[in-house]
């Protein structure tokens, strides 16, 4: 059995943020995700990145947790992707009016950016919105401005904290789904996953849209997760240039804010996400073709030179909101204090930083006695990428090791050398090779790159293509080889 101070439930982005803040302390901590990889979820991987300044516009809720929250998570951020290696750039929120009456939800704006310390805002003219974003439609009035929002790399920034956690003693278990909660006669929890039981002091309920199903588990049924699902479109890079910063209907506007999102990406695509729609279930990522045109009409009506032909991509995440109240549910549970629900919903992104410190208190107040390490550290050096590196840069790399020159992914520009890396510290399927390198994230999506991919992770760790998964199990690419299918036939007496 394995033991430890803190188990965390759950490698999105909220719960590979804890585990790296609580890697600060001299406490042994074990994250479980019972997905083949972290960061796997539909929740996170179907996250466009973006951090909003706190305006109103992004968390989706309007309690008084996630208003405390958001703006100092979106404070950390610059220091956190800095210390990381991870790609983070600020860019402005606004939202677009093209009427009088659209303009009147600028009051919403001002009162909630002021009322949690958003600095920046102000109302652009329309020669203002011009001038910033030249391709806008010719229809835009006004724009409401805040200039701290900001947009992340969602899949690196869940690898770097996991790999940063583990650099500083966390334990992180992949494909590790937690089956029952119980408590023993010396006050500790015993978590019984599907790879044995954890003895624990205290679980950390990070599990997103499984959250209330954990809590169920130690019997507190005071919450429900809603599913909610949000469709995007990817553009490909060449239309980047057409959207700066990122934008939102002020027709649209209800609270929380349901229409369509237009913004950039940290690599250059545009995002488009959609409307937020119930989900049929918490695993229905089914896609709507009547969504994706209305997302495009809508896209095409703030930036009337985005075309059809840009879209490379589209997904389906979903969010997780809850029945309790509107608003995060960070406390411990009521039935049972040493499991600590942690449900942030749409938003987290942004707040992760500051939940993480969040939950760090909660544990002091439960009792855990946190003595920072003296040997912490917050550094994490990213995957090279030639793509990214001077000329000099790149010789030295290829100098060190001749696979940084052997281009696999044309469209991204990704080499061997990147994704032997990947492969060394965790990816196991073509996505998670593509979630760390981007690999595949291109124009032709890895028709082209698929099968060499296939090939180095076979090669690397030395198992059969017809065991490589796309993402989890069940998922395989190659079902057989070709003389195989031939080797076969003639075992059933055909030539």
């Amino acid at each position: 059995m394995l033991n430890c101070d803190v188990l965390i439930v759950g490698s999105g982005v909220v719960g590979s943020s804890v585990a790296r803040e609580l890697s600060k302390y001299e406490i042994e901590i074990i994250s479980v995700e019972k997905n083949s990889d972290v960061g796997f979820s539909n929740t996170s991987r179907g996250s466009a990145g973006w951090i909003h300044s706190g305006i109103g516009s992004g968390v989706g809720f309007f309690g008084d947790l996630a208003n405390k929250l958001i703006v100092p998570g979106n404070r950390m951020m610059d220091r956190l992707c800095k210390e990381l290696e991870v790609p983070f750039a600020r860019k402005a929120e606004i939202f677009v009016a093209r009427s009088e009456e659209a303009e009147k939800v600028f009051k919403d704006f001002e009162s909630q950016g002021l009322k949690n310390g958003v600095k920046g805002i102000k109302i652009l003219k329309k020669d203002e919105l011009v001038e910033i974003e030249p391709y806008i439609t010719e229809k835009a009035r006004s724009g409401f401005f805040s200039p701290s929002s900001g947009v992340v790399s969602p899949w690196e920034l869940i690898y770097a904290q996991v790999e940063n956690s583990k650099e500083n003693g966390a334990e992180v278990l992949s494909g590790t789904e937690v089956r029952n909660i119980t408590r023993d006669n010396n006050g500790k929890l015993i978590v019984e996953t599907t790879d044995g039981e954890i003895s624990t002091k205290y679980v950390i309920n990070s599990a997103g849209l499984w959250a209330d199903t954990v809590a169920s588990m130690v019997g507190d049924n005071t919450f429900e997760i809603i599913p909610r699902k949000s469709q995007a479109l990817i553009t490909d890079k060449i239309s980047g240039k057409l959207v700066k910063n990122i934008f939102f209907d002020a027709s649209q506007w209800i609270k929380p804010y349901t229409g369509t999102c237009i913004g950039p990406s940290t690599e250059g695509n545009i995002f488009i996400t959609g409307n937020d729609a119930e989900a049929n279930s918490k695993t229905d990522i089914a896609d709507s073709a009547g969504a994706i045109k209305n997302m495009i009409k809508y896209a095409r009506d703030l930036f009337p030179s985005i075309t059809s032909k840009d879209i490379i991509r589209y997904y389906t995440g979903i969010r997780a909101l809850n029945t309790l109240k509107n608003d995060f549910i960070i406390e411990p549970s009521k039935v049972l204090p040493q499991l600590i629900n942690v449900q942030a919903g749409s938003g987290g992104m942004t707040c992760c930083i500051a939940i993480a410190k969040y939950v760090a208190e909660i544990l002091k107040k439960e009792g855990l006695n946190l003595v920072n390490k003296s040997d912490f550290n917050p550094n994490r050096k990213a995957i090279p990428r030639p793509v990214e590196s001077s000329e000099e840069e790149i010789t030295e790399l290829i100098k060190k090791d001749p696979r940084y020159g052997h281009i696999v992914c044309r469209c991204e520009h990704v080499s061997e050398g990147e994704i032997v890396e990947a492969i060394k510290r965790g990816a196991r399927t073509v996505d998670g090779i593509k979630f760390r390198t981007r690999a595949g994230m291109g124009r032709c999506q890895g028709g082209f790159c698929s099968s060499r991919i296939l090939k180095i992770i076979s090669r690397e760790l030395n198992v059969p293509v017809t065991s490589i998964n796309q993402k989890e199990k069940d998922s395989e690419l190659v079902l057989f080889k070709t003389k195989d299918l031939l080797t076969i036939g003639k075992k059933d007496g055909h030539e």
